[in-house]
């Protein structure tokens, strides 16, 4: 299992390349390494391994509806992610992407990692405000 920094850095690159994925948990399968066939079966694999929590944290798989992606911050009551985008009303259906969701309309899995100890991201709170200047 890689370390969280690790799924992130692959997730990051998939956004930065304008990835199609018409498959949200097949972007998570890449992220995490997993072969789970799609978002109801991976749910039911944290359920059935008491892996399920109501507070994220950062590397977390998310769900949403029938939409899964990683957590990539948690603010507040916000969690922002990175998902494949599968709102067809959205200009950015298909495509993986980041996403801000209230906290409580998600249901969130969290898978064993190795251990980090390369931090990654924005460290600082002006590198925070930038980084969320980027995804607004």
């Amino acid at each position: 299992m890689l370390n969280i920094d690790e799924v992130l850095d692959i997730a990051d690159k998939e956004v930065a390349n304008i990835t199609r994925c018409d498959d949200p948990q097949a972007f998570v399968n890449k992220c995490l390494g997993t072969e789970f066939t799609d978002c109801a079966e991976s749910l039911r694999w944290y359920k059935r391994n008491d892996s399920i929590y109501n507070a994220p944290k950062r590397g977390d798989q998310v769900f949403v509806g029938n939409c899964t992606g990683i957590v990539e911050m948690v603010v507040g009551n916000t969690v922002y992610t990175i998902e494949a985008d599968n709102d067809v009303n959205s200009s950015f259906y298909g495509l993986i992407c980041r996403k801000k969701r209230n906290i409580d309309d998600c249901v969130y899995g969290r898978p064993t990692y190795e251990s980090s100890k390369l931090i990654t991201g924005p460290k600082t709170v002006d590198e925070i405000k930038q980084w969320l200047q980027n995804i607004g």
